[in-house]
């Protein structure tokens, strides 16, 4: 594009015509989300669901939390229903 390095990389993405980095984040986490859960019994589904129950992580915020619990927060931001059994 021609740009300097200094250039601030939202403005980048605007002028290259991509989604801003934490739409796109967003818009994967969802994706993943909805593949790996339309397999209920799947391995990686149990997995998930099992460990966004823990009540560790809303004990302790500074704990990074796992993938489940991160989409069905996100998931309340954007007034989607959880899917979380």
């Amino acid at each position: 594009m021609g740009v300097f390095r200094t250039s601030p990389i939202p403005s980048l993405l605007k002028d290259a015509g991509f989604m801003p980095l934490y739409v796109r984040r967003r818009s994967s986490m969802l994706r993943c989300w909805f593949r790996t859960h339309r397999l209920s019994d799947s391995v990686p589904c149990v997995s998930i669901l099992r460990d966004s129950r823990s009540q560790v992580y809303v004990t302790r915020p500074s704990l990074p939390k796992p993938f489940g619990l991160r989409v069905a927060n996100l998931m309340t931001d954007l007034s989607i229903a959880p899917t979380l059994v």
